[in-house]
């Protein structure tokens, strides 16, 4: 695989184990492949393994939230709007904060 798309196929991988049950092989996936955005410099895939991670881990989880937050805060950045909506509402964050009603 080239090195940009080892992140991708680490996320993907990741939610195809989960989709099957297999939630901690799942997460040990979205961890290798968060590395690997990292090292690389690709935050939109940080964010991806991020919001993943955290919506794997059961709510009230002090680890769901710091990676929710994470995830959110880069999505934001990038003006990621439809995963930013994702992982607020995973967070518990109504997506309706997000809109601006005109004046």
């Amino acid at each position: 695989l080239f090195p940009v798309s080892v992140a991708q196929a680490a996320y993907r991988e990741g939610c195809r184990l989960a989709v099957h049950g297999k939630t901690a092989k799942a997460q040990r996936m979205w961890l290798k492949g968060l590395g690997e955005a990292r090292r690389l410099g690709f935050p939109w895939d940080e964010a991806r393994a991020l919001s993943a991670l955290g919506r794997s881990l059961p709510p009230g989880s002090a680890d769901r939230k710091q990676h929710l937050e994470k995830a959110i805060e880069i999505f934001a950045r990038l003006g990621a709007a439809h995963d930013l909506g994702i992982a607020r509402e995973a967070a518990g964050l109504a997506r309706e904060r997000e809109l601006v009603v005109p004046r």
